[in-house]
C-alpha cells in the first residue's frame, strides 16, 4: 500500500532486535479475539461482582431493619423508664407527706411527754404531801394515845 520506498523508511524506524517481528493482520485478528474474550470474561466478573453487591445491599437492608427494631425497643425502654421516674416522683411525694406526718406525731409525742411529766410531778408532790399528812396524823394519834 505504501510502496517499497515508504515501507523501507518505516522499517528503519523499528528497533533492530524486534524488527523481524512485525505484526500481521492475522496477529491483530487473534489479539482482537483475545480482547473480545477478555471483555466477555470481565463482563461476567463484573456481573458476579454486581450480584455480590446486591447481596451486600440486602444484608445492609436487613441490618437497617434490625437497627430500626432495636431503636423501637430502646424507645419502649425509654418510655418505661419515664413511667418508673413518674412512679418514683409519686412515691417521693408520698414519702414527704409521711415524713411530715411523723414530724407532727413527734411534736405531739414531745408535747404529751411534757404533759405526762407535769402530771407526774403533780402526782408525786401530791403523794408526798398526802404521805406527810398521814404521817403527821398517825404521829398525832400515837401521841394522843400514848
Amino acid at each position: 500500500m505504501l510502496g517499497h520506498e515508504h515501507a523501507d523508511t518505516l522499517m528503519t524506524y523499528l528497533p533492530p532486535e524486534r524488527g523481524a517481528q512485525v505484526a500481521t493482520r492475522s496477529d491483530v485478528a487473534v489479539l482482537e479475539q483475545r480482547f473480545d474474550r477478555l471483555e466477555e470474561l470481565l463482563g461476567l466478573r463484573f456481573d458476579a461482582i454486581d450480584g455480590r453487591f446486591q447481596l451486600v445491599d440486602q444484608h445492609f437492608e436487613q441490618v437497617d431493619q434490625r437497627f430500626e427494631q432495636v431503636d423501637q425497643r430502646f424507645e419502649q425502654v425509654d418510655q418505661r423508664f419515664e413511667q418508673v421516674d413518674q412512679r418514683f416522683e409519686q412515691l417521693d411525694g408520698r414519702l414527704h407527706r409521711t415524713d411530715r406526718r411523723f414530724e407532727t406525731m413527734d411534736d405531739r409525742m414531745y408535747g404529751l411527754q411534757d404533759v405526762i411529766r407535769d402530771q407526774l410531778r403533780t402526782y408525786t408532790v401530791t403523794m408526798i404531801g398526802g404521805m406527810t399528812a398521814l404521817t403527821a396524823i398517825f404521829a398525832a394519834l400515837l401521841a394522843f394515845i400514848a
